[in-house]
């Protein structure tokens, strides 16, 4: 007898895989970042974080987590800045390269000054 279980995605078997490996790698990133502030604080430097424009657009799930932890980030460093990358979905550099070029610019910019 086969025992079927319902998938909760419409992608294909493979692709959820990626997609829960890829959760866990942000997951540990995070509480990675978070032992690393907690003892001691990140430097006084320019910092920018750069979220995708579907984060702003949903009030739930992964996407909009990322995007607030963006945004607590950002606001609890002296230089933190935290912009959207419009029309961006999860790859903003390909699908929004004109907002990473513009704000490494500004933040050239920043630290030359």
């Amino acid at each position: 007898m086969t025992v079927r279980v319902p998938r909760r995605s419409n992608r294909p078997p493979a692709r959820c895989g990626v997609r829960g490996a890829e959760a866990r790698h942000l997951a540990e990133g995070f509480r990675a970042l978070r032992q690393l502030t907690e003892n001691k604080p990140l430097p006084d430097v320019p910092v920018t974080l750069i979220s995708a424009a579907t984060g702003k657009k949903r009030s739930g799930g992964r996407q909009a987590q990322i995007a607030a932890s963006h945004r607590r980030l950002a606001r609890s460093l002296p230089q933190g800045r935290h912009v959207w990358a419009e029309g961006s979905g999860h790859m903003a550099p390909v699908e929004a390269p004109e907002v990473i070029v513009k704000e490494v610019r500004a933040l050239l910019a920043r630290v030359s000054k």
